[in-house]
């Protein structure tokens, strides 16, 4: 579930709410079944890819973008679903088929492609490339 006033995605089967103050540990600790695995980077940064499942029996492929321990995004993938977890690392998908399948999904939640909010912005990115740049829903996150 979305909640779009607050910037919390709360997650079906576990409960567990992802916010502006989630750090990455608590990832790890609360929702390891659905972490796919975790790339950290020599800049400092860490993106976990995993499957959330934001509605129920619905889990959808996103990457976690943590700097250190601050939350910087959350990017969405949903036109890769599936309906049980372990799943394995969703293919990469036309250009022209993922745009419909990932927008319905992003409609469902968000009126408008672009939105900004005082937790953050949420914005739907139609991709132009199905590896380099795909199709996704951008969460981002701002500190004060």
């Amino acid at each position: 579930m979305i909640d779009i006033k607050q910037g919390i995605i709360t997650l079906c089967e576990s409960e567990f709410q992802i916010t502006a103050d989630t750090i990455p540990q608590a990832l790890t600790e609360k929702i390891p079944e659905l972490i796919f695995r975790a790339d950290p980077i020599a800049t400092g940064y860490t993106h976990f890819h995993c499957w959330l499942d934001i509605e129920p029996q619905c889990y959808v492929w996103a990457s976690i973008c943590f700097c250190g321990s601050v939350l910087e995004s959350i990017r969405l993938f949903p036109q890769h679903q599936s309906a049980s977890i372990p799943a394995p690392q969703p293919n990469s998908m036309d250009v022209e088929e993922s745009p419909p399948l990932a927008h319905g999904w992003y409609s469902r939640y968000f009126e408008q492609d672009e939105l900004t909010f005082p937790w953050g912005s949420v914005q739907y990115c139609s991709g132009s490339d199905p590896i380099y740049s795909p199709t996704s829903v951008l969460i981002r996150y701002t500190r004060k």
